[in-house]
């Protein structure tokens, strides 16, 4: 007897005892009658083929179950299919179609419940998938923002760039401290366009040094410390690129 691989619950009808048939039954064998119908029930279910083979070892067990003769457990169940027509027989074995309408509701059962584990699986994987797509327009649309802001600040850099005329700059400094450097280097561009960068502007650049001209430690010293590096110093614009001495406007307090 091959037995499914999973046990499966089905219901005992509370109204049984109305049937005429299974009336009929318990008048003939009681309660007795009554237990043996319910486990053929019981293995027509389990079995794969939802039939049962009248087998003796099959009404051994039974009788083995209820603890009686094997001889009064044939004779019920002979009674329950040809007396009461509770199953059904054709050749050798015997089926139910209460039991097989039972099947057809459980299998029922059974699709609904696949088809909602899938329907419940597919949304899952499609809010995984939305929730990712929003990760991933998030990172392209930070990339994209980045990029944007490397292109601007590029631009601007570019911009001071054109904006400082570095021919006439070097022209200014050698003139202001009687200097001969041929060479503005990409170094010291960088330092003045660091500063740029930083708020300060061509202005400062260009007072810094008529300031530093006129500082008695640095004229004095014939200008030995004032390098094109020297005057790309935050340090050094913010002792000379500022004129200090216009007197403050008073503002009265209210």
């Amino acid at each position: 007897m091959k037995k499914q691989k999973d046990a499966y619950y089905f219901s005992h009808d509370y109204s049984t005892t109305n049937d005429p048939k299974i009336q009929a039954l318990l008048g003939k064998y009681g309660a007795k009658g009554y237990g043996v119908y319910w486990r053929v029930v019981e293995i027509l279910h389990e079995e794969q083929e939802h039939k049962l083979y009248l087998k003796p070892y099959i009404f051994e067990a039974i009788a083995s179950t209820f603890k009686d003769e094997v001889n009064v457990v044939k004779e019920i169940i002979e009674y329950q299919i040809k007396i009461c027509e509770l199953f059904k027989k054709r050749g050798k074995y015997i089926y139910s179609e209460r039991v097989l309408e039972n099947i057809k509701k459980r299998d029922k059962i059974k699709e609904v419940r696949s088809l909602a584990g899938q329907r419940s699986a597919q949304i899952r994987k499609e809010k995984s998938a939305n929730v990712k797509q929003i990760e991933i327009n998030a990172e392209e649309n930070s990339r994209k923002e980045k990029k944007e802001k490397e292109k601007k600040e590029k631009k601007i850099i570019e911009f001071r760039k054109e904006n400082i005329d570095w021919k006439k700059l070097l022209s200014f400094f050698n003139e202001t401290f009687t200097k001969n450097n041929r060479v503005f280097n990409d170094s010291n561009k960088n330092k003045y366009l660091a500063r740029l960068k930083e708020g300060y502007t061509r202005d400062n650049i260009r007072r810094a040094m008529l300031n530093v001209k006129k500082d008695p430690f640095h004229s004095e010293s014939n200008f030995k410390y004032c390098t094109l590096e020297y005057f790309g110093r935050s340090a050094t614009l913010d002792k000379f690129g500022f004129d200090y001495n216009k007197n403050p406007i008073y503002i009265p307090t209210k």
